[in-house]
């Protein structure tokens, strides 16, 4: 009968943990248990991730520190011509640039007067020009238009190798918008009068809800794609719809037939223009109307000029990535023109998980019917040289890629919703000593360090321009009534102006270089002959006083002139300036080239105003773009990371589940408990430290971790709710002789431990509240058992939380460190450290209190004795009354230091035993040798302050002039201790030690000691 129970309760805690597994199973298999993959996913990259970070790879960073120094954003497209330019001036091999250029921008004008205000720059580099304003009225207007979008794509044509964006709302790899307007279309060309129904059965897969919006969208873009000048009110007529409706979605369905009208309209006419489109599409509207059709035709012509040149890289639409890649909503790509100059573009887009944190990106995506790369991929498949026309799928989802030569292949799976999982560079010593941070990863460039260059070179076209300004003042003296010639020269500097800038940028085609050329050719004698002009004038009016009004602002401009342009030798102090900062250029540039000669520069906002920051697994916070840079690395490095199969986590779910359960089933609950932490110990440690960093595959191992735990302890309580009460009925006996914490202790151990006497090295502890009988005598009761209680609680707490046996006395408590069935290696520490913890605690018990005990418990003063030494430590009583505690010499001497605190007027008593096995961790005050009441031996006795990095130094100082007291004392130098004691006296009258040894020595100066005196002073009371 009872080995039939024994084996119910067996069974019955195998069923209970079969049942937790396979339950957890189906949790996993219904993706309940996903954050829990999450979390050991990120805990394997950001602790033991081995991906080495390519030296290839530089962040450019727009910091905030650009965006004070340089200008805030957005930047003038000029601007970023220059940064393009230095940056392939600087040797990049490629320049992925995570900015938006969506929207074109409005010319600047480049006026050979003065910068405009918003584009001015602040710098001591800029000669400036005083008292320019008092001849501003004479400076000749000479500006050119400056056509930043124009000066951008010329740059990145230029450098041959600049990746933009596009960007796009992320749908679902089962949502292809672009697929059902196309079988809406196809359908209701074939069919106008289709039903509702047959129109979503027949559109293919799609969201049913929105099958009503689907069907009035198709319907209306029908018209639209017929006569798109169709008013709101003609659609409602022409479809029976109500005119509200109608209005709601008339907007966007514009939108789309536009764009649809456009596109088609330039694939049969490739070369029309703005103009002819709008001819052909909205007949009979003037083009100068500028009618609100005419504005959405307008925006689709430009996204069709767009689209040719965004989507000129687009990958075979290979039916294999149907229903794989994710799908790409309202495509924003950039302006045709930097679009047209790109090496490629790509889409930025990429979205955060359930939790907001980044863990994949999509590399492909379907967007208008064109499968489109991502903007980093598109940098990684040119550098890797991978065949993007022979993009393979296997395993349903695993693209499959290769270079153009066979030698390398990758094979990158892809989650559900069509995203790749990102492989991070974790820094493997972080500069700061502390957590990675993402700036530690790859190498960083501050855009200002490279901006320098630009700057340098706009401050040298200002300081031109300036001095243009002065010789065309020259000129128009010189040819004052000449306005012909004037006009000419005028002419002449405009167009010099405008190619200065396109000469100065690396891109300049030949042609202009030669033209300016000649133009500085025609213009420089004419300066030159003002130049002279000017100094013959400045000589004749030498001396001169001017006739008349007119006449005397000619003479003062004349001075004017000639002291910028000569007296001040302002032109040789322009010219040498201009030549320090190319000497300045060329340094920079040189420095630069070591930087990024041959690298792939990642270009984006890191400044905290600008950046799209993101969380991911190893970051907080982390700027977008370095997203883009990992995707890079993990395809440089070909180390993709990737999830164990479902099956594989199932049968690892399962076979620690079933294990524990077989243990904890048959097994006490410590052993079990053991098996456990081996079981999962070893389960984390091969998924982290062998799979992960050799095979970057990603275990689901938290979830077997978590399982295994609730089944062991499932398990366990149900055992102690059947099985353990023999235990349970034997901890509650013991529990009327000791703690419930002690208890139940001894009961786990009861099979392993002794519990007679036994001999054992411990620290006793005995404190007492000084005059707490007194103040019971006057509050009564029920005050002083309130006020006791919070006392003896607050105390209680904190010896057992240091591993110490104790007892009530009262208001007395004696305590004892390292029992047998309790151990504490490094006992006389903690028994110091428990004193300094309960003293804190009264003070802090005294500041909490509340009105009712304020009075009484500020007036509490708390002794303690602590001695180190042997005892007999067991149970010990009678038959109806035992006690776990210890006896021994040992624990009368810790009673009697504690007495003892009252003659030396201390709080904490500590024998020399004691002080010795507490280490060095604590300091200490010297009190000399001490004779206690009933004791024939003395015992060096200590004061004990507190931590030794918290006693302040004059209490460290005061404790050494008494120590040195002592000394004198201890060698029976009498006045010698008389004095340094006094001195004592005077610096802490209230030291009763000093009074108990100046007693001593007043004494003993009178009678000397007897001989083989112990050098000690003697208490005869307890």
């Amino acid at each position: 009968m009872a080995n039939f129970g024994w084996m119910r309760k067996r069974l019955l805690g195998l069923a209970v943990g079969t049942t937790l597994t396979v339950l957890t199973v189906v949790a996993y298999l219904a993706g309940w248990l996903a954050p829990l993959e999450r979390i050991y996913l990120d805990y394997n990259f950001k602790h033991f991730n081995k991906l080495d970070a390519d030296p290839r790879i530089v962040m450019i960073d727009i910091n905030d520190l650009a965006l004070e120094r340089i200008e805030r954003w957005p930047w003038p497209r000029d601007y970023q011509a220059d940064l393009v330019d230095v940056l392939s001036e600087s040797g990049a091999a490629a320049i992925l640039l995570d900015l938006v250029y969506s929207e074109p921008t409005r010319p600047t004008f480049d006026d050979a007067r003065a910068e405009p205000a918003s584009r001015r720059r602040a710098s001591d580099e800029i000669l400036t020009d005083p008292g320019y304003d008092s001849v501003e009225d004479q400076c000749i207007p000479m500006t050119s238009a400056v056509q930043g979008d124009v000066e951008l794509a010329d740059a990145i044509r230029s450098a041959g190798n600049v990746y933009v964006a596009m960007f796009f709302g992320l749908e679902p790899p089962a949502y292809d918008l672009g697929r059902i307007r196309r079988s809406a279309r196809a359908l209701l060309d074939e069919n106008p009068d289709v039903d509702v129904i047959t129109f979503g059965n027949a559109i293919g897969p799609h969201d049913p809800s929105r099958t009503l919006l689907y069907y009035a969208h198709a319907r209306m873009d029908r018209l639209l794609r017929q006569d798109f000048g169709l008013t709101a009110e003609d659609i409602a007529e022409r479809l029976n719809m109500n005119i509200d409706e109608v209005r709601v979605h008339i907007s966007r369905v514009k939108e789309v037939a536009a764009r649809y009208l456009v596109r088609h309209y330039l694939k049969d006419h490739p070369d029309a223009d703005k103009e002819e489109v709008f001819g052909a599409l909205l007949p009979g509207v003037p083009v100068t109307l500028q009618s609100p059709d005419q504005k959405d035709l307008e925006i689709a012509y430009y996204a069709a000029l767009a689209g040719r040149y965004g989507f000129a890289h687009e990958l075979p639409a290979s039916p294999a990535l149907d229903g794989v890649i994710p799908n790409g909503s309202q495509p924003t790509l950039p302006i045709y023109e930097i679009a047209r100059e790109a090496k490629q573009v790509g889409f930025v887009s990429f979205d955060k998980e359930a939790d907001g944190v980044v863990r994949h990106i999509p590399l492909l995506a379907r967007t208008d019917g064109h499968v489109v790369m991502q903007i980093a991929f598109a940098l990684a498949t040119d550098v890797l040289d991978i065949d993007t026309q022979d993009v393979r799928v296997e395993d349903e989802r695993t693209l499959v890629l290769h270079d153009h030569a066979g030698a390398a292949t990758w094979h990158i799976p892809l989650a559900a919703d069509g995203t790749m999982m990102l492989n991070w560079h974790v820094p493997e010593h972080p500069v700061s000593g502390g957590p990675p941070n993402w700036y530690q990863s790859f190498t960083h460039v501050p855009v200002a360090y490279v901006w320098e260059v630009a700057h340098n070179r706009r401050t040298i076209h200002q300081n031109n321009k300036r001095l243009g300004v002065l010789l065309g003042q020259a000129v128009q003296l010189m040819l004052r009534g000449a306005d012909a010639a004037w006009n000419d020269y005028a002419e002449r500097v405009n167009r010099e102006n405008q190619l200065r800038r396109r000469v100065a940028r690396r891109h300049a085609d030949p042609a202009a270089q030669k033209e300016l050329e000649q133009l500085l050719a025609a213009t420089q004698p004419v300066e030159q002959q003002a130049l002279a002009n000017l100094e013959r004038s400045y000589g004749e009016i030498a001396g001169l006083e001017p006739e008349s009004e007119d006449e005397a602002k000619l003479f003062a401009h004349v001075r004017e002139l000639y002291s910028r342009l000569i007296g001040d030798d302002g032109i040789k102090q322009i010219e040498q300036h201009n030549r320090d900062l190319e000497a300045r250029i060329a340094e920079r540039l040189a420095a630069l080239k070591e930087k990024l000669d041959g690298k792939l520069c990642f270009v984006g906002h890191t400044a905290s105003a600008q950046a799209d920051m993101v969380n991911t697994p190893v970051y907080d916070n982390m700027p977008g773009v370095m997203a883009h840079a990992n995707l890079v690395n993990t395809l440089l490095e070909n180390r993709v990371p990737r999830t164990a199969s479902r099956a594989a986590n199932v049968a690892l779910i399962l076979v620690t589940g079933l294990l524990i359960t077989a243990l904890a089933s048959s097994r006490g609950p410590w052993v079990t408990l053991i098996s456990v932490l081996v079981l999962t110990t070893a389960t984390g440690a091969i998924s982290s430290l062998i799979i992960w960093p050799r095979y970057i595959v990603n275990v689901a191992a938290l979830i077997p971790i978590v399982s295994t735990f609730v089944i062991w302890a499932l398990i366990t309580l149900y055992r102690q709710l059947t099985e353990m009460r023999h235990r349970r009925s034997l901890t509650r006996e013991l529990s009327r002789n000791t703690s419930p914490a002690i208890a139940a202790q001894i009961t786990e151990q009861i099979e392993n431990f002794e519990l007679k006497p036994r001999p054992a090295d411990v620290t006793c502890y005995f404190s007492d509240l000084q005059g707490f009988t007194n103040i019971s005598e006057r509050l009564g009761v029920e005050r002083t058992t309130a006020i006791l209680n919070s006392y003896l609680g607050a105390m209680g707490e904190v010896l057992i939380e240091y591993r110490a046996f104790n007892k009530f006395m009262g208001d007395g408590i004696f305590a004892f460190f390292n029992a047998p069935i309790w151990p504490v290696e490094d006992h006389a520490r903690i028994g110091c450290e428990a004193a300094l913890v309960t003293l804190a605690k009264l003070d802090a018990l005294k500041r909490s209190a509340g009105n009712g005990f304020a009075a009484e418990l500020g007036s509490l003063w708390m002794r303690i004795g602590l001695h180190t030494g042997p005892v007999f430590v067991g149970y010990f009583g009678s038959e109806n009354q035992t006690d776990y505690t210890c006896i021994g010499d040992t624990v009368n001497l810790a009673a009697r230091l504690e007495s003892a605190n009252k003659a030396f007027g201390t709080q904490v008593l500590v024998s020399g035993a004691a002080r010795e096995a507490a280490g060095d961790g604590y300091a200490f005050r010297t009190l000399g040798a001490l004779q206690v009441a009933g004791k024939a031996q003395a015992v060096p006795v200590f004061e004990l302050l507190g931590r030794t990095p918290e006693v302040s130094s004059d209490r460290l100082e005061y404790a050494a002039r008494f120590a040195e007291a002592v000394e004198a004392f201890q060698q029976q130098r009498w006045d010698v201790a008389r004095t340094r004691f006094q001195a004592c006296g005077a610096a802490r009258p209230q030291d009763a030690a000093v009074g108990l040894y100046l007693s001593a020595v007043e004494q003993f100066s009178e009678a000397a000691p007897p001989t083989g005196w112990n050098q000690a002073i003697e208490l005869r009371t307890k």
